[in-house]
């Protein structure tokens, strides 16, 4: 299958930008935890880079932190973000929140 420059498809995978639980090595999961301030510009500097790449669509999970982030790239392409709960991190049960390394 080809796309409309006669390439075939390309998926370009995201991961969002920091959040706190990040800081502090906390297991995420699929506990939805917001962005930093600086998940925010990290989202929006790649944004800037990713929409070089003149994306047809964005995908993301529904948790804030990857919907934030693909916020970036929607606002900088005219995209709108398309949500997807099946995108989202793995439950982890009573490991979510737990610190590691």
């Amino acid at each position: 299958m080809s796309t409309r420059s006669g390439r075939g498809r390309r998926i370009v995978l995201w991961r969002h930008g920091q959040t706190a639980w990040n800081l502090e090595r906390r297991f995420q999961g699929s506990t939805d935890i917001e962005l930093t301030e600086e998940g925010v510009g990290q989202a929006r500097r790649a944004a800037r880079l990713l929409a070089s790449l003149k994306p047809d669509a964005v995908v993301a999970s529904d948790l804030r932190r990857a919907a934030a982030t693909a916020a970036e790239l929607a606002a900088v392409t005219g995209l709108t973000v398309a949500h997807d709960a099946a995108l989202r991190e793995t439950y982890a049960g009573v490991w979510q929140g737990l610190t590691h390394g």
